[in-house]
């Protein structure tokens, strides 16, 4: 039998089992909206293994809220099966809350950019960390004859930095006073412009008789990558947030 024979009956084949499954499940498409209120923090390794100095950024960093907001497209290729992948925008970070210290204070200087300033009562420090980000992933429900679905997804997220502002809000008596500036302008160069984060979702969705579903999902996202590149210490970001959303299919 001839090559070119062989190929042809391969993909009469292949057409035949696509259109059997097409006909036992429907392929589906669904958008979704999503708006996750996120609890940020990171992970924090000195590059020289000076374990005593991060314990101190340990003491005096701790986690921030943040958010991502997230546009998406679903794929139904079977019964319990899909096909996710989107577009989303984070604020992400951690922060501080300092009494008492020194602006001129080297540690703060090399890892904040804060110098010269008058010394605050109080001071609480935010690193926001905005990033674009494109999930792709697949999702599983465990039931598809029911109103209500439990399902779990993971996601691979390429992650683009946009911009890192670093905002102080500092009490002095009775007085307050907001500043801020871009620490990615300050340290452009130990900035990682690409990394890649991880995701898995586990939740419910709730569908409502017509064409739009509800859902509900707690998820975790971790960094693979350190934030800066080539800096005295090393930060993962992560986060553990929950998804609230709406799917029109």
């Amino acid at each position: 039998m001839k090559p070119y024979h062989e190929f042809r009956i391969v993909a009469l084949s292949l057409v035949f089992c696509l259109g059997t499954n097409a006909q036992e499940t429907e392929s589906d498409w669904g958008f979704g909206f999503y708006l996750t209120p996120e609890y940020c923090y990171r992970t924090v390794a000195d590059k020289s293994g000076d374990i005593s100095f991060e314990q101190h950024l340990n003491e005096l960093e701790e986690p921030k809220l943040g958010f991502t907001l997230e546009l998406n497209a679903n794929w139904t290729f079977s019964e319990r099966n899909e096909i996710t992948f989107g577009l989303g925008y984070s604020n992400l970070g951690y922060q501080m809350r300092l009494e008492g210290v020194e602006y001129g204070d080297s540690l703060l200087h090399s890892l904040y950019g804060f110098s010269g300033r008058s010394t605050p009562d109080k001071t609480t420090i935010k690193e926001n960390i905005y990033f674009l980000n494109f999930p792709v992933g697949y999702k599983h429900s465990f039931n598809s004859q029911s109103q209500i679905r439990w399902f779990v997804t993971g996601l691979i997220e390429p992650n683009i930095f946009l911009m890192d502002v670093v905002k102080s809000i500092q009490y002095t008596g009775n007085e307050k006073e907001v500043d801020s500036f871009r620490d990615d302008e300050v340290r452009s160069d130990h900035i990682r412009r690409l990394n890649i984060s991880a995701r898995i979702d586990f939740g419910v969705e709730i569908y409502s008789g017509s064409r739009v579903s509800y859902v509900v999902s707690p998820n975790v996202r971790y960094m693979f990558y350190s934030y800066y590149k080539d800096y005295i210490v090393e930060r993962n970001l992560y986060s553990v947030g929950i998804s609230i959303g709406a799917i029109i299919h």
